[in-house]
């Protein structure tokens, strides 16, 4: 049903608010939205990578690699969450 589905609302910094389904987007493209919320986020917070390495105990390396959309596990994303404040959108579940 379409009232059913799922809409994720943005804000990005250059493209004002963005709604989509994110039941129409693939994994990947997914895991990039992800990530570049994530990366906003870290902005939004005044952080370097390096910075959020350091509060979070995840490396600047993987902070990197879930900033460009790759995969983290659910461990990564749990710390990066609980750092960077948004870790209620697990309330959810």
């Amino acid at each position: 049903m379409e009232s059913q589905k799922l809409f994720v609302h943005l804000q990005c910094q250059n493209q004002g608010n963005i709604s989509m389904d994110i039941y129409a987007m693939t994994d990947g493209a997914l895991m990039k939205q992800i990530g570049s919320k994530m990366k906003e986020l870290r902005i939004i917070n005044s952080m370097k990578q390096s910075e959020l390495a350091s509060a979070s105990g995840v490396s600047v390396f993987t902070i990197s690699a879930v900033e460009n959309g790759k995969a983290p596990s659910m461990m990564v994303m749990i710390q990066l969450l609980r750092t960077l404040g948004p870790l209620v959108y697990l309330d959810h579940f």
